[in-house]
């Protein structure tokens, strides 16, 4: 019953597929020499439906075919009195034409159903929509005129005027029913909104404005007349639009609206720009900001109970400083690698030679042989410190094969593009590269007063107070690191005047003042953490799906690159300050604070319904 029903019809009527073999069909048959099969006499249905081996040999119908095609043709079963159309999928949508009318002499396209192709809604720019009603126009019109009369070449400007008249005279009989009573002669009724425009309908069979400004002779007729648009319609929206985007997305709400003002008159004009401002894409990307999460509670490592100083430390380089290396030298960079204790703040500067990893290691080394070898270490994501870290893991398989006991080392590392995942380090980075500038200046130095200039850098930022100074003497010193590497602002001695020394009780004594000073540190230094600087308000997460733009330093704002939010990585408090972004068909991780949400999921935008 299908295939006859489709036989029968014409092939356009149906979707590709179907048509394609509709059309291949009826090339090489006629629709009458198809004949209709009923049901019991189909041989098809003897094994679709199911049947033993021992009921087919015995089958007639499967063996021989249907028994009436041993008979004359006029004895065959008749086709159905009449074919309906059984698979509705099958066809094609049928798209509702446009009808033309005439106001005042005028062509006009009334649209009855948004498949029509013109409709206003198809369209995205009005230059476009209006350019390919233009065409359309004079295509009736050409057909409506003998061969030797016909417009040829590209658009008039009248032809793209009647285009836009047409849109602009449909978009007001749509929305205003002042329309109707203007067309008939009528007055429009005092409460309605155009009823202080003094509308009027032109020989074009636009409304205008019949407003108060009609004897300014410095004032054009569009201006002094102005068409009359109103606030919902797409007609509007288009036209907002393409004003919008002639100022490349910079003039302003007020701007925009005395530009339009030139020619419209929009009803509510202000919130119709307002609106297109809120829809445009480039626009959202130019104002969009950067995600800035709530500040996430200080990790658990720097508020546990210490044992030492740089038992847990974070590590960046700095530079680079240049050196002389002799008369008739060339100059040599040098770089400062600088270990910061996240437990007390205390810093240790070493000299590197260069950025590789063999460098850094070396560095590593020098520290862990004096301050004692790090039990957790956190770092960014530089090849060096990644090469180092891979280092000491293979040195530790190595060892550990050989049954010898290494000191293992927990290697962290912080998002690509977030060093204020490590703030207090960033912080003591800037403090000893401006100690080092103030002790050094311009002048020329070697290695060997590069190296004591990091000395003393790091003494300075060593005595440094952590707590509060107090004006009253009897009060304690203000903690300082130093308290926690000498056991006092100034360098360690072990030497005394006194006759009956002792280094076991004097031993004793330092670590009686360490504690001391660790007790100190929890009850005075600790307790300041707590305030949040920056970053207070909760804001929404980032979720996954949301089109966001990716912060580049090195590429301005327009070319920051667009990409979605493929997995979150939400902290301990729930608040996610990590994402995985696909751009370009490529995942990278960043943090939030990197991302400038544009859409996101589950929050509409303006009028998203609309469109």
């Amino acid at each position: 019953m299908n295939v006859l029903w489709w036989v029968s019809n014409q092939s356009r009527q149906f979707k590709p597929f179907i048509a394609n073999r509709v059309a291949e069909i009826q090339a090489s048959s006629q629709p009458g020499q198809w004949h209709y099969v009923p049901t019991e006499c189909n041989p098809a249905d003897v094994v679709s439906r199911g049947s033993s081996a021992a009921k087919l040999v015995q089958e007639a119908q499967w063996w021989n075919g249907p028994q009436y095609l041993l008979l004359d043709k006029s004895q065959w079963p008749p086709p159905p009195s009449k074919l309906t159309c059984p698979v509705v999928p099958e066809v094609r949508s049928v798209c509702k034409e446009a009808t033309m009318s005439t106001v005042e002499g005028v062509s006009l396209f009334t649209f009855v159903s948004k498949d029509w192709k013109l409709e206003p809604r198809n369209f995205s720019s009005w230059r476009v929509a209006v350019r390919r009603l233009a065409w359309v126009l004079r295509f009736v019109s050409n057909c409506r005129t003998p061969v030797d009369e016909r417009q040829v070449g590209s658009l008039s400007p009248e032809e793209v005027t009647d285009a836009e008249l047409s849109f602009i005279r449909t978009a007001q009989q749509e929305s205003f029913p002042e329309y109707a009573l203007l067309r008939k002669g009528k007055a429009i009724p005092t409460t309605s909104k155009l009823a202080s425009l003094c509308p009027r309908l032109d020989e074009d069979g636009v409304m205008r404005v019949e407003g108060r400004t009609q004897n300014a002779e410095f004032l054009p007729e569009a201006t002094k007349h102005p068409i009359v648009l109103p606030r919902h319609n797409w007609v509007t929206y288009l036209i907002v639009k393409d004003q919008h985007e002639a100022a490349n997305h910079a003039a302003g709400v007020n701007h925009t609206w005395s530009l339009l003002m030139q020619r419209f008159w929009i009803i509510a004009g202000r919130e119709a720009v307002r609106e297109c401002e809120q829809r445009c894409t480039e626009c959202r990307k130019r104002k969009a900001k950067p995600v800035t999460p709530i500040v996430a509670p200080l990790p658990k490592i720097r508020l546990e109970s210490p044992r030492r100083a740089f038992g847990r430390v974070a590590v960046d380089y700095a530079g680079p400083f240049t050196t002389v290396q002799g008369r008739g030298q060339r100059r040599a960079k040098r770089y400062l690698c600088l270990f910061t204790c996240r437990t007390c703040g205390a810093v240790h500067l070493e000299l590197s030679y260069s950025l590789d990893t063999s460098s850094f290691l070396n560095a590593f080394e020098r520290m862990s042989n004096r301050r004692g070898v790090p039990e957790e270490v956190l770092s960014d994501n530089g090849t060096n410190f990644v090469g180092g870290q891979c280092e000491l893991k293979e040195l530790e398989q190595e060892q550990a094969a050989l049954q010898l006991k290494f000191p293992r080392v927990r290697w962290h590392f912080i998002p690509p593009g977030a060093p204020h995942f490590g703030g207090v380090h960033e912080t003591m980075v800037k403090a000893a590269k401006k100690a080092i500038h103030a002790v050094l200046s311009d002048a020329s130095i070697t290695d060997e007063e590069l190296q004591t200039a990091f000395c003393s850098a790091e003494s300075l930022l060593n005595s440094r107070p952590l707590t509060t100074p107090s004006v009253d003497a009897r009060d304690d010193l203000p903690l300082t690191p130093s308290h926690f590497l000498v056991g006092r602002v100034e360098q360690f001695s072990i030497g005394t005047s006194s006759d009956d020394y002792r280094l076991q009780q004097r031993w004793r004594r330092v670590q009686e003042l360490v504690t001391h000073f660790w007790h100190r540190w929890m009850k005075e230094w600790v307790p300041g953490l707590n305030r949040r600087a920056k970053w207070s308000a909760e804001e929404r997460n980032i979720a996954v799906g949301d089109i966001v733009l990716v912060i580049t330093a090195d590429t301005p704002r327009g070319k920051w690159p667009l990409g979605r939010v493929t997995e979150v990585m939400p902290g301990q408090d729930g608040t996610v300050r990590v994402a995985r972004v696909l751009v370009g068909g490529k995942t990278v991780t960043r943090p939030v604070v990197r991302l400038c949400p544009v859409v996101t999921v589950g929050v509409a935008g303006p009028d998203d319904s609309e469109d």
